[in-house]
């Protein structure tokens, strides 16, 4: 088989779509690399509670020890009645109204403490209902 050395090569057309998936793979194998070896990968930090969150948490497990949790109705702006010791510890003191066994609405006062631990679960200490 010989060769014309006359003979001009044709350019290579590149189709449009060729063209954006070289675009696309320049731009992606950068972000790429840079995930794979560059990226520190840090533990996610603790989310950190709030007032709130800790009234809600001692609203469940105050439910959890009503006869009728269904009809608890909290009182009270949550800020006035928790008191943060530290970033993972809160004193809960408030009131509910919920129904008893026979159906009577109660005024129940209850104080707690919502502790949050590294592993990500709540525990309530010190739990009074009266």
């Amino acid at each position: 088989m010989e060769t014309n050395p006359s003979a001009k090569r044709q350019p290579t057309q590149i189709t449009t779509e060729q063209k954006v998936k070289t675009i696309s793979f320049l731009i992606t194998m950068p972000i790429i690399i840079w995930l794979v070896f560059f990226h520190e990968c840090s533990p996610k930090t603790s989310k950190e509670h709030t007032k709130l969150d800790a009234y809600c948490s001692a609203q469940n497990f105050v439910k959890k020890n009503l006869s009728t949790p269904a009809t608890a109705e909290f009182h009270d702006s949550y800020d006035n009645c928790v008191k943060q010791e530290n970033d993972t510890t809160f004193i809960v003191n408030s009131f509910v109204d919920a129904e008893n066994v026979f159906g009577a609405k109660i005024r129940s006062g209850f104080s707690c403490k919502i502790i949050y631990t590294s592993d990500g679960m709540t525990s309530c200490e010190e739990l009074v209902i009266k």
